[in-house]
């Protein structure tokens, strides 16, 4: 199966992923009703009539689980060689998505079309391919998309009381109901679900071993307060997410805001998330690190358990291409995450630079991030991430101090790397320059403790185009001593060097190379 993802975060962009190459079953939990919508998608699928089907239905109604359910079917009937699978978010370009999907259709699409002339062409190169057995499903909560690219229409309807009840009883951990009145309170609590799977799925966590009735009928009172007044199901959702988390430790409570500022449908590496939250001063000092590491751990669990993290369906890697296990956050619960924080966090803004106490600024995945403020005056600041972060793939220092031992991380894609009126660095290593596989030009200016450019031998010196050098009065050599590695392709990149007021520089070199 070819997946591809339009992401609001790249303002319609597609993420493609394609694991068609490897069959296997895509890890699904127990999926409770959609037996109907199920099978309607599986027929039409299968059969020639339609080629294209649109999955449409609110945020939190299992859109996704159902697709993988089926997903997995076919896949035991080895019946089609290709199902190309769109999930659309909130925010995108129908123009820029019709587009994405006719490349992959190995198609082309006009940009000065209007959307239903091109959703007609698209129709005509999918015909093709289905008969080769190819199939498009989108999933979306829009049903504009669905009509405007001419997809055959699924809509996925809510739980009928008895699917919602036996769901919401697989979750909270109470298949035996032997007291009348804790029956009576259960089922008021799943009525007010409205039969979303997310809502049910969601509460069914934050109540998970309560026997009590007297505890069971509080939380009826308080859910009520939540979803007052509250008709439209969509927006009812919400406020089941909110009850589930004021129910949370207040610690828990901040560790889980945190996770909502990661990109949506972001694989989050749990192991970079409790560093974070360390970092952050979310969890609370205790005798060791290891202790506090735990306490994370633990923190972690909590929220999977509440249904406010998921579980990955598998593990991932990191840029380094480093095995690492993952946990996600489901799009409307990240939603009801960020309406939280709405009035904490912002874009980034000048007012950052004034933070004299700062003493960590990770920016990481920042995709559409293109500059950042002035760090001259943050001198606490002891770490700096830019991981993953765009900045046009250029990354410029001014008038700030990095001492070695600094944990600086650039971005792995940069190109150009910038150093103005910086104190401290000694070398371009001293800013974990090791991240930086594909370096192409960079440029050094009044960093008066500069001694080497670089201090060893590495690998940009293979990728290195342009190197600028200006006014570095304890410059004595570019590269330094000391290195027995083979010279074969050192500098066999490099097109233009430049050297402006460096006095101390006697050699370009040091005797061993």
């Amino acid at each position: 199966m070819k997946e591809v993802r339009a992401e609001g975060r790249f303002s319609g962009s597609l993420m493609v992923n394609d694991p068609s190459t490897i069959a296997v079953n895509l890890p699904t939990p127990e999926l409770t009703g959609a037996a109907d919508v199920r099978e309607e998608i599986y027929q039409y699928l299968m059969g020639d009539e339609v080629g294209m089907i649109g999955v449409c239905g609110m945020g939190g109604i299992g859109k996704t689980t159902i697709m993988k359910d089926v997903h997995n079917r076919l896949l035991k009937e080895s019946k089609f060689r290709k199902l190309i699978w769109v999930t659309v978010s909130q925010n995108f370009d129908i123009q820029r998505l019709q587009k994405n999907i006719t490349c992959q259709l190995k198609g082309n699409l006009s940009d000065d079309e209007d959307t239903i002339i091109r959703a007609g062409k698209e129709v005509g190169i999918l015909k093709p391919t289905s008969n080769n057995g190819c199939k498009l499903v989108l999933t979306t909560r829009s049903e504009r998309v669905v009509r405007s690219m001419g997809f055959k229409k699924v809509q996925v309807p809510c739980l009928s009381m008895e699917e919602a009840m036996d769901l919401f009883l697989s979750k909270v951990g109470l298949d035996i109901l032997p007291d009348p009145t804790l029956e009576s309170f259960l089922k008021i609590v799943v009525r007010e679900c409205d039969g979303l799977p997310l809502a049910i799925v969601t509460l069914a966590g934050c109540m998970r071993g309560v026997t009590d009735p007297h505890v069971w009928e509080n939380a009826i009172d308080e859910l009520r307060g939540y979803i007052r007044n509250i008709h439209d199901v969509e927006d009812k959702v919400y406020g089941c997410l909110k009850f589930s988390y004021d129910r949370l430790k207040q610690t828990d409570q901040e560790c889980f805001l945190y996770c909502a500022l990661y990109p949506e449908d972001y694989a989050i590496i749990k192991e970079e998330l409790i560093e974070h939250w360390l970092t952050e001063g979310l969890i609370d000092e205790m005798e060791s690190r290891k202790s506090m590491e735990s306490s994370g751990y633990s923190i972690l669990q909590n929220l999977e358990e509440n249904c406010l993290l998921e579980r990955a369906e598998r593990d991932s890697y990191n840029y380094r291409f480093i095995y690492k296990k993952t946990a996600h956050m489901h799009d409307v619960v990240r939603d009801m995450g960020l309406h939280i924080t709405r009035k904490r966090f912002m874009s980034l803004p000048e007012s950052i630079s004034t933070l004299e106490k700062l003493t960590a600024l990770l920016l990481i995945g920042c995709y559409n991030l293109e500059s950042l403020p002035s760090v001259l005056k943050l001198q606490a600041l002891k770490k700096l991430d830019l991981g993953r972060s765009n900045f046009r793939k250029r990354v410029e220092f001014d008038s700030i101090e990095i001492n070695p031992g600094d944990a600086v991380v650039l971005p792995y894609d940069i190109q150009q790397l910038n150093l103005k009126l910086c104190k401290g660095v000694r070398s371009l290593e001293d800013i974990g320059l090791r991240d930086a596989t594909d370096l192409k030009e960079c440029e050094v200016d009044c960093c008066d403790k500069l001694e080497a450019v670089f201090s060893s031998k590495c690998h940009q010196l293979q990728t290195l185009e342009s190197l600028i050098l200006i006014n570095l009065r304890n410059l004595n050599v570019i590269v330094g001593a000391g290195v027995e590695e083979s010279l074969v392709g050192t500098f066999s990149s490099l097109k233009v060097i430049t050297l402006v007021k460096c006095e101390k520089i006697k050699k370009m070199f040091s005797a061993d190379w």
